[in-house]
């Protein structure tokens, strides 16, 4: 049995990125902390480049990250460089990431993100 089509996804909108990073990011919190955090915020999902689990993982950080210096820090962190990593090593760190637990890719992204 063979292909007979191949649907190919596209990037989704930054304000998507947006909706999926903002509902976590901001659980729980005050109007007051979405209207200080939400420029920033649009920036960050910008970032994310249309991937919705980066979205959601970005914006499960950002739930722990209570100031606006904190979410610079994000913004302005080296990990959003990762994509100028060579394409021939870029599939060997995916595998390997792909076999990390859950609490393990975790921690990963949190060691790099403090290294700043």
């Amino acid at each position: 049995m063979g292909i007979t089509y191949m649907h190919t996804l596209e990037p989704l909108p930054d304000s998507y990125c947006w909706s999926v990073l903002s509902q976590l990011a901001f659980q729980g919190r005050g109007e007051t902390d979405r209207e200080m955090l939400k420029e920033t915020g649009l920036e960050i999902a910008k970032k994310c480049k249309g991937l919705p689990l980066a979205a959601k993982t970005i914006g499960g950080l950002l739930r722990f990250k209570t100031s606006l210096q904190e979410w610079q820090e994000i913004l302005d962190s080296k990990m959003w460089e990762l994509e100028k990593v060579r394409k021939d090593l870029f599939p060997l760190l995916t595998l390997s990431y792909n076999e990390l637990s859950c609490h393990e890719a975790l921690l990963l992204l949190l060691r790099h993100l403090s290294k700043g």
